[in-house]
């Protein structure tokens, strides 16, 4: 299935009208050459019942700027790990 299929048909699942109930603590990962790069971001922003959310851009300079943080497993792992610590 081409690249585009499989964006398409995950529009198909849209859980924007309940993201106003969550309320625990969020961590959105995002990267430059995410495949949907802004939806990450528009995720994010719709969680407005959350008080402590956060948002992390990969970039180029990460090396984890891909989807699931592809080719940079370090970074993004240390990233999340760091996080889970933080808020656990």
């Amino acid at each position: 299935m081409p690249e585009e299929a499989v964006v398409d048909e995950l529009k198909k699942y849209d859980n924007t009208k309940i993201l106003d109930k969550v309320e625990c603590e969020v961590l959105v990962l995002d990267g430059t050459a995410e495949m949907t790069f802004g939806a990450a971001k528009e995720l994010y922003d719709a969680l407005v019942n959350v008080k402590n959310k956060d948002y992390i851009l990969f970039d180029d300079d990460s090396t984890a700027q891909c989807h699931t943080q592809m080719g940079g497993y370090a970074t993004g792992a240390e990233t999340i790990m760091d996080w889970l610590e933080d808020h656990i």
